[in-house]
């Protein structure tokens, strides 16, 4: 597993996980391939039918589509949902980090073997 950007997992439930881009190195958006095969390695159970959403360093919630497994395509998400995610940011009580730097990835709030 490589990583070259820096994230904090909001929320991860059966339904959908909510990232925030920490802006650090690369974006998210820049470095989505090895972001959804981060998140397929270190979520209980991968992705699986859940939907990926971030805050971009714009402060603007997309979806990350993942198509078996990989990542495929950016969709912006409506304003409904850009209100919707910035409460549950808001809200999230125990946020995870995950930090790539020059391909190695950290993770710090959560108990993983990565």
């Amino acid at each position: 597993m490589r990583l070259f950007s820096s994230f904090e997992i909001v929320l991860v439930n059966d339904t959908m996980v909510v990232l925030r881009d920490l802006s650090i190195d690369r974006s998210v958006t820049h470095d989505a391939d090895n972001v959804v095969d981060c998140l397929q390695q270190i979520l209980p159970g991968s992705i699986g039918i859940r939907s990926v959403y971030y805050r971009d360093s714009d402060l603007r919630f997309d979806r990350i589509l993942v198509r078996e497994g990989k990542f495929d395509i950016f969709k912006a998400c409506t304003e409904n949902q850009q209100k919707y995610f910035s409460k549950l940011e808001n809200q999230s009580k125990q946020p995870w980090y995950v930090y790539g730097c020059e391909g190695n990835v950290s993770i710090v709030g959560k108990d993983h073997n990565v």
